[in-house]
């Protein structure tokens, strides 16, 4: 077994820290409360543990002799402030064994730097709607710049976040400013400007009076071709004559040189755009290009060639399409602290270092007596008492028989807080700059406590006591209204020790060469009458929305009340009413839960519509809004095998369609 317990950041997945510390530390009272006594769990649990012979890595060999040394001094620090050692019992145990590497790298060959920047946040008027951000970004430019000079490249730099949407928001902004980047969402395929300008075309000849579709295509037009568009160059926009803004397009092209190819098929039509604007021979663009390609080869052989069909499925998918990121590229790396677990990076800048150990919004499974579920859950679930509920763990906080898990849930979102940190202040090789806000006196006293309570109080009071207090240095100047005050844990100066691999790059060189035969073409329709809601987004949504007011009905007797409240045409479902067989699904005294998240052997989670408890025998219902396909039938037995591994009786399940009122019993 190797491992780290330090580095367990996987709670989200369930992921015990417990498990390991205890076998690394040979003490198995650290996993007591997770076994029966005399289990059998416990029994194998004990005679591995008995075969373990702990061995420590104590060499480091990648990180410069600052940045180990910092890591070593902080965290062992922690394990001896008594007021982090009662958030957490395992904190000594993991913290306090085995801690201290060695730098094993001369700090002739490797030296290196760590640093905070401390945002001090106040009431004070500034010019930033949003000053936090503001200063995380300027300092974060400002430190890649800074590092540059030293002689870093923009691929030697790492900006790690805790949260998704600082990295998008650094990304985005970072991109405007002209910084190469490669990121989660930059991997992304709609994130290339090649690719958008196609969307944009789409979406024009989708709809061809929209004039923000005209002035999006002329933009990226110039961006793609790397120039900027001027005031006078906008305002001639508005003098083409026509009332169509698609046969403006055709006109502003022609003047450029370029004559648009008229529309005869989607497939055709897109490579035809290609072609004639030659985007594959941007090099930048390639990649994107080609995975976009293969998304609406896919799309228009699995489904129809209707341009508004595929527009709808692109967007509607557009956060899993992305490519794989190349090594070639000098760009900086923006990422995820859980994505970057073993990974090293030679600069790391590790902003927003304000998470909480608060226990906040997450649902978790709490074992919960009968007797307190309706209590805890809601009283719909009378009829079904659970052995476990999914529930927030503040609101728990009444019920003495939950005390002990609540307790064991904040010890474990504190030390998954901390070990978050951990992973991220051992990245990097030679530098680390941490950036944090430090809420003053005057803000709101919840803002004041969230911070008391999170990973960047500890920080800032290690380097109140440790770090040394500097003026801030030339490079990190910004606008005085934004305080801020500058630690170092080091004054040695970086000198840069990179060894790199030389990858021979090839320029590719691409043309389409468009061959279309003088015959019809035929378009395959997907979208009939009787699929009402898969005919376009805004369809489906309605759809969506039926879906939702059924499912939460709790029974017919208030069908009454809740459709006088809905603003939705509700005539489908009032339809379904009239079948006498549909009006018994909804029977009051039947209902045993509806839309309760049930947990799998396997670890999924599935969530049928409804579920009724007729006698002794279970009945699981679930509502489509679409046409009927044979995975709504898988699905419904997924239901009904879940609810039978858990000692039920399943009678049957029905499949409920609402556009076609089919009943069909799986």
């Amino acid at each position: 077994l190797v491992g780290d317990a330090k580095q367990s950041i996987y709670k989200f997945r369930g992921g015990e820290v417990s498990l390991i510390a205890s076998l690394s530390t040979q003490n198995a009272s650290l996993v007591t409360n997770h076994f029966d006594e005399d289990s059998l769990d416990e029994h194998r649990f004990s005679y591995l543990l008995n075969q373990v012979n702990p061995e420590s890595l104590a060499d480091n060999y990648r990180s410069a002799k600052e940045v180990v040394d910092f890591n070593n001094d902080f965290f062992e620090s922690l394990t001896k402030n008594e007021l982090v050692n009662s958030l957490c019992p395992l904190i000594a145990p993991l913290y306090g064994n085995n801690l201290k590497q060695n730098p094993k790298i001369p700090t002739s060959e490797l030296n290196g730097k760590v640093d905070l920047l401390v945002y001090h946040k106040s009431n004070n008027p500034t010019s930033f709607t949003e000053p936090e951000n503001e200063f995380m970004l300027c300092q974060v430019m400002n430190l890649i710049q800074h590092n540059r000079k030293l002689g870093f490249d923009y691929q030697d730099i790492a900006i790690l976040t805790r949260k998704n949407k600082h990295s998008r928001l650094l990304a985005l902004r970072l991109k405007e400013m002209g910084i190469p980047i490669i990121s989660s969402d930059s991997l992304l395929v709609h994130y290339s400007p090649l690719v958008g300008f196609i969307l944009s075309y789409l979406s024009l000849l989708e709809n061809p009076k929209e004039n923000l579709y005209f002035y999006e295509l002329v933009y990226q037009f110039a961006e793609i071709r790397g120039k900027i568009i001027s005031e006078a160059e906008i305002e001639n926009l508005s003098n083409y004559s026509s009332n169509s803004a698609f046969s403006n397009s055709l006109v502003y092209f022609q003047e450029q040189g370029i004559i648009v190819p008229p529309f005869v098929d989607l497939l055709q039509w897109v490579y035809e755009l290609i072609s004639v604007f030659d985007l594959l021979n941007n090099e930048e663009g390639q990649d994107y290009l080609w995975k976009f390609l293969d998304i609406l080869n896919e799309y228009t052989l699995n489904k129809d060639k209707l341009t508004a069909g595929f527009l709808t499925h692109f967007n509607q998918n557009r956060n899993s399409y992305c490519i794989t990121s190349s090594s070639e590229a000098d760009a900086v790396t923006i990422s995820s602290i859980h994505k970057s677990k073993g990974l090293e990076y030679p600069v790391v800048i590790v902003p927003y270092i304000n998470w909480t150990f608060q226990a906040e919004s997450e649902r978790i499974w709490f074992d919960i007596k009968p007797d307190e579920s309706s209590s805890v859950l809601g009283e719909e679930i009378a009829n079904f008492p659970p052995i476990y509920g999914r529930v927030n763990s503040s609101e728990i906080l009444s019920f003495p028989s939950l005390s002990n898990t609540a307790q064991i849930e904040k010890e474990a979102i504190f030390l998954d807080a901390l070990n978050m940190l951990y992973v991220a202040t051992t990245r990097p090789k030679q530098s680390l700059h941490l950036l944090l806000t430090v809420p003053q006196a005057d803000m709101h006293a919840k803002t004041i406590s969230t911070f008391e309570q999170s990973v960047g109080n500890l920080v800032y009071q290690y380097a109140e006591e440790k770090g040394t207090k500097i003026d801030l240095p030339d490079y990190l100047q910004i606008d005085s209204s934004l305080a801020c005050s500058y630690y170092t844990f080091s004054d040695s100066i970086v000198v840069p020790n990179l060894s790199r691999e030389e990858i021979a790059r090839f320029v590719k060189h691409v043309q389409l060469e468009i061959k279309s035969e003088d015959q019809s073409i035929s378009l395959r329709v997907n979208s009939a009458k009787s699929d009402l809601y898969t005919a376009s987004s805004a369809k489906r949504e309605i759809g969506n929305q039926l879906h939702d007011l059924l499912a939460q009905l709790p029974d017919f007797e208030a069908w009454k009340d809740l459709k006088s409240k809905s603003k939705l045409d509700v005539s489908l479902i009032d339809d379904l009413f009239k079948d006498q067989k549909v009006q018994e699904f909804f029977k009051k005294e039947n209902l045993a839960f509806k839309e309760v998240d049930l947990l799998c052997p396997d670890g999924t989670i599935v969530r049928p519509d409804r579920v009724n408890r007729v006698g002794e025998a279970l009945q699981v219902i679930d509502f489509k809004t679409g046409k009927s396909k044979p995975e709504h039938d898988e699905q419904i037995a997924r239901y009904k095998q879940t609810l039978e591994s858990m000692g039920h009786q399943v009678m049957e399940g029905v499949l409920i369609y609402l556009e076609t009122k089919e009943l069909r019993y799986v």
